[in-house]
């Protein structure tokens, strides 16, 4: 049967401090199915993969970014609404007005309303120019708006094909 198996599932709901009640309620499912993923973890589809991805920590909107720091090289991002992701988290951000930001990221720290990712990477110069350099420099964009979702690599999720 192709699906997706959640290996991380159990433990995520748990570092999230939900009960298995809560996550069926939120998403929609079963006490029962909640369990099932969390004990195989058995295969479950795309629909009920997306309902547990918004169940644990729903999609958020993007208020703000500060600049890349060169010291850290991390990107600041603040939300409309409080966040459920957490450091390690891999999240997917979508139409933000600095198109290096929109992509997949890793949360480096997280707080209430705010988190940060590695900023994205400028191409270093073309070998033979006169400004090769022998390290990238750190894009220093900064803007706002676009969504933020928790992705499904974070939960562990490997694909059935």
């Amino acid at each position: 049967m192709p699906g997706t198996k959640l290996p991380g599932l159990a433990e995520r709901r748990i570092r999230s401090g939900i009960s298995v009640q809560q996550l069926a309620r939120r998403a929609h499912i079963t006490d029962a199915e909640v369990e099932r993923l969390e004990r195989s973890p058995a295969a479950c589809t795309a629909s009920v993969l997306g309902t547990i991805l918004g169940a644990l920590a729903p999609e958020v909107e993007i208020s703000a970014s500060a600049a890349a720091s060169g010291e850290t090289g991390h990107v600041e991002l603040s939300t409309v609404t409080p966040h459920a992701f957490q450091p390690g988290d891999i999240v997917t951000i979508r139409d933000h007005s600095a198109d290096a930001l929109n992509g997949q990221h890793v949360v480096i720290t997280s707080i209430r309303d705010t988190f940060t990712v590695k900023a994205p990477t400028a191409p270093s110069a073309p070998r033979g120019s006169e400004k090769t350099e022998k390290t990238k420099k750190v894009s220093t964009q900064t803007g706002s708006g676009g969504w933020v979702a928790l992705h499904a690599d974070t939960l562990g999720a490997a694909s059935l094909g």
